[in-house]
């Protein structure tokens, strides 16, 4: 009896053991979130469409000291967009412009950029597959897969499901340090929604 009892101790913390190591991260990888520098201006020539509706002009994403990120979006002529504050727990509207000032767009637009810049309360994991390095998060019962690049732990694309049930992808291309020159992001059909940036200033 006292051997069954000592086994049955052994198998359940080598058991716990095993579940421990499968949440660290593969050996030399590391996780980087982009636009990593506080208090540095990124301008972007942006373009956003959302159904029928096609805005383009000026996206500004700088780092704030608390670890927000403020995104302002303005047109050519300087009218703005919308002008948000964006962190793990908080979304800030300071300005919207008033065909955009709907629940559902600002619903998107929140969980948009939390995927782009990475923000989530909840602790995430690293994985391998097929010898490609991933981490992912699950809010809300749902999974969002970021691709890592092995040596700068940058994310190279993502993906994660929609309000719809249909994916959301993200594609970064070609980082200045941790700032991507090119971001497209793509809400798969019936939602036809996309954000696309290009990289006018760095900081």
């Amino acid at each position: 009896m006292r051997k069954t009892f000592a086994l049955l101790i052994v198998l359940t913390f080598f058991a716990a053991s095993c579940r421990i190591q499968k949440s660290l991260p593969p050996k030399n990888l590391k996780r980087t979130v982009p636009f990593a520098r506080q208090n540095k201006t990124c301008i972007f020539r942006a373009r956003f469409t959302f159904f029928s509706n096609e805005f383009s002009g000026n996206l500004l994403v700088k780092k704030q000291e608390d670890n927000s990120h403020r995104l302002v979006f303005l047109n050519e002529i300087g009218m703005k967009f919308f002008d948000f504050t964006v962190s793990a727990d908080t979304f800030k509207v300071t300005h919207i412009f008033s065909p955009m000032n709907r629940k559902q767009v600002l619903s998107l637009l929140k969980n948009d950029f939390r995927f782009l810049l990475m923000k989530f309360k909840e602790e995430g994991a690293f994985f391998e597959q097929k010898k490609k390095k991933y981490f992912f998060w699950r809010p809300h019962k749902t999974k969002i897969y970021y691709k890592l690049n092995e040596s700068s732990g940058l994310p190279e694309s993502a993906s994660a499901p929609s309000v719809s049930r249909r994916k959301i992808e993200i594609q970064f291309l070609d980082y200045v340090e941790t700032i991507p020159r090119k971001i497209n992001l793509r809400h798969h059909f019936p939602v036809k929604v996309c954000l696309e940036m290009e990289l006018l200033q760095k900081p």
